[in-house]
């Protein structure tokens, strides 16, 4: 059986516009200058115009704000007959006179709803009150692990494992990382796990995720020491052979020897470059100038790994320092049958999962009869299951039960892997 993996991502297209609304029998405005929406096309749209925000609001239709928004709420009326003003809110925070015609609020906590009111006193004496509904969305996790050591690394690759997600269950639209050196060198990747060449020196990584309703979040930033070259660990992978195997999930048993040609004892880190995937064992100790066989090595891939020729880095420590050493090696195809433009995707949130799996999938199929989302562990035993109905959405997985190790989630249609992913 042939299968593949790829990723998909919606069309959307955010708005960030000044509100206005006309109290009745009065010509009294109400705006603010911060909130945020979202319009979602058909692919078959090319130009979308000029945008117009929603000129009536509702008293029933709540104004969404992106959690930590400080938001100024403002009211004006060129004929002059406000006498008085009084504000309120509940939800968030504010160091304003609530006797002023501006207002301002920190909507500092993600909650399910808030409302900003107002009552308005004219010179003739006439009350006028209005209450909004506030929707404070929840900013998103940015988060990230890496794979290797932060200090004293090797120059070279550097890979990266995307943990964040939302936590209101909204899509991350954009992934946006900064790789700054000392040295003033900056990097700038939109991958969702980038693979870069980090030079020698000390590096600042940051990310921002921004979700669908454009709330965005900076992640803390992470520091990681380069060294300079490396010297080669003398390593050799010598490959017999690569059988892919497909159930219960895909994975590749790698045989062959791995040679120590060096005079030190090495631990030897396994690692894909591009990180779509992990070896087990990821460790070998190998003795100096010794060997020992693959039998097999496992390498268990990802979305969107397709196979074919792919670099897989070797590196190890002993007490004179670090070595490197890549290897390239030959991966049976792995592909599935998907549509020209259209591939299927799985995203798990958080990752590594604590008690319950947030799985948001988008998957290419019509035929929807016999879907099912899997949870494996790595010996082949099935911890989860159960059916999906629709071709795109969110399901929840409760996996407190299962002990903290790596598994691998998948969904299958009709027998057939449609998309394969991991957890830990």
């Amino acid at each position: 059986m042939n299968n593949s993996f790829y990723r998909s991502t919606a069309l959307i297209l955010f708005l960030v516009f000044v509100t206005n609304f006309s109290f009745a029998q009065s010509n009294i405005n109400l705006t603010w200058d911060s909130s945020v929406g979202c319009v979602e096309y058909d692919d078959d749209v090319d130009e979308f115009g000029v945008l117009v925000p929603i000129e009536q609001i509702s008293e029933d239709v709540c104004i969404k704000f992106c959690e930590n928004t400080e938001v100024t709420f403002s009211l004006s009326d060129p004929d002059g007959n406000i006498d008085s003003v009084i504000w309120d809110q509940a939800g968030g925070i504010t160091s304003s006179a609530n006797q002023n015609p501006d207002f301002t609020v920190l909507w500092n906590n993600f909650t399910n709803s808030g409302n900003i009111s107002v009552q308005v006193t004219l010179l003739d004496g006439t009350i006028i009150r209005k209450a909004i509904c506030v929707e404070v969305i929840a900013a998103p996790i940015a988060d990230f692990t890496f794979l290797s050591g932060l200090n004293d690394r090797c120059e070279g690759d550097f890979q990266t494992v995307n943990n964040s997600f939302d936590p209101s269950g909204s899509i991350l639209i954009s992934h946006e990382w900064t790789f700054t050196n000392t040295n003033g060198t900056l990097i700038s990747s939109s991958d969702i796990e980038p693979n870069v060449y980090l030079g020698q020196g000390t590096w600042t990584i940051d990310l921002t995720v921004t979700n669908e309703y454009n709330c965005a979040q900076l992640s803390d930033p992470l520091v990681i020491t380069q060294n300079e070259d490396c010297d080669n660990c003398e390593i050799e992978l010598d490959i017999e052979q690569i059988e892919l195997i497909d159930e219960p999930f895909i994975y590749f048993e790698i045989f062959g020897v791995l040679v120590n040609n060096s005079s030190f004892d090495l631990n030897v880190q396994l690692s894909i470059s591009g990180g779509n995937g992990f070896f087990t064992p990821s460790s070998i100790f190998v003795p100096a100038n010794g060997s020992v066989a693959l039998n097999p090595l496992r390498f268990t891939p990802q979305t969107p790994f397709v196979g074919g020729s792919t670099v897989i880095n070797m590196q190890a420590s002993h007490f004179e320092g670090d070595c490197f050493t890549i290897a390239t090696i030959e991966f049976p195809e792995v592909r599935v049958e998907n549509g020209e433009t259209e591939k299927s995707s799985m995203a798990i949130s958080p990752n590594p999962v604590d008690q319950k799996a947030t799985i948001t999938y988008n998957l290419f199929s019509t035929d929807m009869e016999n879907v099912q989302l899997e949870i494996y562990d790595l010996n082949g035993l099935k911890m989860y299951d159960t059916r999906l109905t629709t071709a795109s959405g969110t399901k929840q997985a409760d996996v407190s039960f299962l002990k903290p190790t790596q598994y691998i989630v998948l969904i299958r249609n009709n027998g057939e892997i449609l998309v394969q992913s991991y957890t830990t």
